[in-house]
């Protein structure tokens, strides 16, 4: 599974302009989803998040739908 950990993606949050990120084909489920709505809190540069083909249940859905209500993502597609 992807994105077991948010550490790699808390540091580039933190020392790049990240603006589109595509996860697309990556077995992301529920965890991956997770990890990454903790990564994006802080996030003031992502404008497209692309994560087609993953295996992201509903709960993962909810979580990425919370976290996005208040973030720069522009474009989301699933």
């Amino acid at each position: 599974m992807i994105l077991d950990s948010n550490e790699d993606m808390d540091y580039n949050s933190r020392e790049g302009t990240l603006a589109t990120l595509n996860l697309s084909y990556n077995e992301i489920g529920e965890r991956g989803a997770k990890n990454l709505c903790d990564a994006l809190q802080n996030n003031k540069t992502l404008k497209i998040l692309i994560l087609s083909d993953n295996e992201i249940n509903d709960t993962g859905v909810q979580y990425l739908a919370n976290i996005l209500q208040n973030n720069t993502v522009k474009y989301f597609s699933n």
